[in-house]
């Protein structure tokens, strides 16, 4: 009967953990969240990619470049970045590559794909609660998708409810270990 029970919890835990993963990110103040931007039926030359913060307690980190075109990297951002291709050149992570104007390089069409990733740091004082990030098409033919929803979550005793070995995140092996302890192995829990 504890064999039963042992392998339901686990299956639980399994279908919570993966469910949780594909639709919040749980952070804490001080951490960091990557959103992934890409764009589908595109054409054109250019675009620019807008960010909604939607109030969310981040800051801008970084921006590096997707696989597919050349995504002009904010220095410092505002609200949007620069999507273009543009035919023999390669504009790296840093921003470096590109140098003067658009308009001295030949740019072809833009193509479909992930074009970039985006890192933000969740406030240092953000409280408690859930938030989205979202990209939109500023300008350009094309449709742009990227969103990251997260929580942000204060652990009062510093760990992690379900972080059974305490690494703390709540995953695979946190399920196995908790298995296991069920099912009387030798193992001890922290």
């Amino acid at each position: 009967m504890k064999r039963i029970v042992s392998l339901l919890l686990g299956l639980m835990m399994v279908f919570m953990i993966s469910t949780a993963m594909a639709e919040t990110v749980v952070v804490k103040p001080g951490e960091t969240l990557e959103m992934k931007v890409s764009l589908s039926s595109a054409s054109g030359k250019g675009a620019e990619v807008g960010i909604k913060t939607n109030d969310a307690p981040v800051t801008f980190v970084s921006a590096v470049g997707g696989d597919v075109n050349d995504t002009v990297p904010p220095k410092a951002f505002n609200d949007f970045f620069v999507v273009v291709n543009i035919e023999g050149v390669s504009i790296k992570p840093d921003g470096t590559g590109l140098s003067g104007n658009l308009n001295d390089y030949t740019l072809s069409d833009l193509t479909d794909g992930v074009i970039g990733t985006l890192t933000f740091q969740v406030d240092a004082d953000a409280e408690e609660g859930t938030y989205t990030v979202e990209a939109y098409k500023k300008s350009g033919s094309c449709t742009v998708a990227g969103s990251v929803t997260f929580e942000v979550k204060k652990a009062a005793s510093g760990r992690v409810p379900g972080d059974v070995n305490d690494d703390g995140e709540v995953d695979m092996i946190d399920s196995v270990m908790l298995d296991r302890y069920l099912a009387d192995w030798d193992i001890e829990l922290v």
